[in-house]
């Protein structure tokens, strides 16, 4: 599920999931290299909250990377999946668009490419606003 959605685009993810969306600045990262098993995880700062009821505080946050995709095992697929460079680590000083969740531990889990530009604002209030038209 996880996998079709990320591969379906941010537009199918806003329509389909009842994610969180909201704008942050990246404040923080963890000092080390980014790979698929050890993805990046840091703090952000929600500056506005477009859908869900994250509050506009400081957060911890992790970024979740794309499955591996392997149905049947794989071990030399896994392993070389978990040792490959995240795509599109987050970076500081940054502000963007993290469509995600809170999790009970407080953390703010980012979706699998979960990661828009901020310059994307108004095309994700466009979707938003298509999405409540067209949910039952």
């Amino acid at each position: 599920m996880e996998q079709a959605l990320a591969n379906a685009g941010p537009a199918v993810m806003i329509k389909d999931t009842n994610c969180s969306i909201v704008i942050v600045e990246v404040v923080e990262l963890a000092d080390r290299k980014f790979t698929n098993s050890d993805p990046p995880e840091g703090f952000v700062l929600v500056k506005e909250s477009l859908r869900g009821d994250v509050k506009l505080e400081k957060l911890k946050a992790r970024w979740r990377p794309y499955p591996h995709g392997y149905d049947t095992p794989n071990p030399a697929g896994v392993k070389k999946w978990q040792e490959a460079a995240f795509e599109g680590p987050p970076v500081v000083g940054r502000t963007a668009i993290l469509l995600g969740r809170v999790l009970d531990d407080g953390h703010f889990e980012v979706m699998v490419r979960g990661e828009l530009p901020i310059e994307k604002r108004e095309w994700v209030l466009k979707q938003l606003a298509h999405a409540k038209k067209t949910k039952p």
